[in-house]
Order: C-alpha cells, then sequence, then structure tokens
C-alpha cells in the first residue's frame, strides 16, 4: 500500500499563495510571529473530575469529606458572627459603664449636688430662721423699806437701768411712774393706807418693753397707839410678906408690842396677852406700865399699889 506523503509547508505556502510576480523562494519564507499580548498566568487547577465518574466508595468519601469541609466553614462562619456578635456587646456594655462613670459624677455635680445643697440650705434657713430677740429692761432693785410705819407717806427708792421708766405697783394699782436717772437711781414718793401695804415695781423702756416685776414688799401704817387692858393687879392693891415681894403684871394689848413696868421688859403674844413679873420695894410703888406697837405707837398707865414686909 503507497502512503502518500502530506506536503511541505513550502510547498503549501506555495500552493495557496494566490500573488504572482513573487518568487517561490519569496514566498515560502514563513511570517515573522509577532509576541501576543503579556497576559497574568493563570494559576494551575486541578481538572475538575465529575462525582459520577469516579468509584462509589471514592464519591461517597468525597461527598462526606465535602459535607465536613462546609459544616466546619459553616461552625467557623457562625462562631465568628457570634464572637463578632459577642464583642460588639461587650464594647455597649463598656461603652455604658463608661458612660455611668463619667456622667454620673458630672450628673451629681451638675444638678443633684445643687439641688441637695438648695433643698438643705432651704431647710436650715427654716429651721434656724432669725427672730428679732426682744430684750427685756433690768428688773428694778428697791431698797427695802421698813416693815412698819406711822407716816402716811413713804419714800421708795432703788436701782435701774438708766433711761428706763419705773412702775410702781401699790396694792396693785399702778403709781406715777418715774425716769430712772443716769446714775440708775430713782425716787418714788407714795401714799400709804392704814393697814397692809404691797409695794412691787417693774421697768419699762420707751417701746413699752416691760422687765419682771420686782419683789414685793409689805408695808404696814400703824397710826394707833396700842391700848393697854391692864387684869392685875388692880390699883391701889396691898401686898404683905416676902412671898409677895414679887407680882406678876398681867393684861392685854396689841399682839407683839413691847411691854416695859419700870426698867423690867417683857412681849405680848400672837393674841396680846402679856405678863410681867415685878420686884415691889417697901412701901408705895408707882408703877408705869408702857405698850410700843412695831410702828412706834406707845401708850402707857400708871397705878400704885403698897408692900409692906
Amino acid at each position: 500500500m503507497t502512503k502518500t506523503r502530506a506536503p511541505s509547508r513550502l510547498t503549501r505556502a506555495t500552493a495557496v499563495s494566490p500573488t504572482p510576480g513573487r518568487s517561490r523562494l519569496a514566498e515560502a519564507r514563513p511570517k515573522p510571529i509577532r509576541p501576543a499580548a503579556t497576559t497574568a498566568p493563570v494559576a494551575s487547577q486541578p481538572p475538575s473530575i465529575p462525582t459520577n465518574q469516579l468509584p462509589p466508595t471514592l464519591a461517597s468519601r468525597l461527598s462526606a469529606q465535602n459535607l465536613r469541609v462546609v459544616s466546619r466553614s459553616a461552625y467557623v462562619a457562625q462562631d465568628t458572627a457570634l464572637w463578632k456578635q459577642k464583642l460588639q456587646s461587650y464594647r455597649t456594655q463598656i461603652l455604658i459603664i463608661l458612660a455611668l462613670i463619667i456622667g454620673l459624677p458630672i450628673i451629681y455635680l451638675m444638678f443633684v449636688f445643687p439641688l441637695l445643697v438648695d433643698i438643705t440650705g432651704r431647710r436650715n434657713a427654716a429651721a434656724f430662721q432669725p427672730s428679732v430677740q426682744v430684750i427685756n429692761p433690768q428688773t428694778p432693785q428697791l431698797n427695802a423699806p421698813a416693815s412698819y410705819t406711822t407716816k402716811n407717806t413713804l419714800t421708795l427708792t432703788g436701782y435701774a437701768l438708766p433711761g428706763t421708766f419705773v412702775q410702781v405697783l401699790l396694792d396693785d394699782e399702778p403709781q406715777a411712774a418715774v425716769e430712772v436717772g443716769v446714775s440708775g437711781e430713782f425716787t418714788a414718793t407714795l401714799e400709804l393706807q392704814e393697814g397692809a401695804n404691797e409695794i412691787t415695781a417693774y421697768s419699762f423702756d420707751e417701746q413699752g418693753t416691760q422687765s419682771s416685776q420686782s419683789r414685793a414688799y409689805t408695808i404696814v401704817l400703824d397710826t394707833q397707839a396700842p391700848e393697854i387692858n391692864l387684869l392685875s393687879p388692880e390699883p391701889g392693891s396691898e401686898f404683905v410678906g416676902r412671898s409677895q415681894q414679887t407680882i406678876s403684871i398681867q393684861g392685854e394689848t396689841e399682839p407683839g408690842a413691847q411691854i416695859l413696868v419700870g426698867t423690867t421688859a417683857g412681849t405680848a403674844d400672837e393674841n396680846g396677852v402679856f405678863s410681867v413679873n415685878y420686884l415691889l420695894s417697901e412701901g408705895d410703888n408707882l408703877l408705869t406700865i408702857s405698850a410700843t406697837d412695831h410702828a412706834g405707837n406707845s401708850d402707857k398707865l400708871v397705878i400704885s399699889v403698897t408692900y409692906s414686909p
């Protein structure tokens, strides 16, 4: 069998070239090959083998391996998303904590603290509201008058705050007010009534502010002399013997009156009864019996008795 030889490249070129006038040699010269455009090398990929062309055992293994790869990738993706979510939650919590740490003191200093200061100040102002303190004048000091007097007019003296006034009360009845001098002394004149008179006083200033009342004093006006009622002995009585040389002079008068028989003294009790022992001399004895009350009023009685041994 005879093989047909393929024509050479030159022969093919000569046979194909239709251009006349060119030499065959020139026509048979190959054309220069232009370099192709530079392109990035393409990574070689392993050939993809269809699964249906693999053996069943290998195909099942590859499917299980692909499932594990897919499951692991899904788990990694899910775990990554979960961690991102946790990080975001942690970031939010940290931001909230930082905001609370920084913001709460600022809020307290800007709003709460001034409010508390204002409330406390108002409460303290209400609790310690200054009030106008009224200072009362000094209570007058009275010079103690005599407890008994025979004079209707009493001159009362004392001390009080200079520049104030003293109101004297007689049996709770106001008398004429007197002004206190620069030395603090004052003098008031009172008209007493027969019997007990209670005297007190208080000070007051120009605004009418009064002091407390002073100590009260009771003054008894007594213009009556005490009467003497002699009970024994009777005037003109005679006493005989040594046993009767000392006699008892008894009588009644004003309670508390001082009794004087000659030079022998005695005192009437709260009922006005008195008894004074007196030593008689031989012969006639002229007895002068006197009674003097607290005010100085006095009365006397003279009797005569006889004594013989």
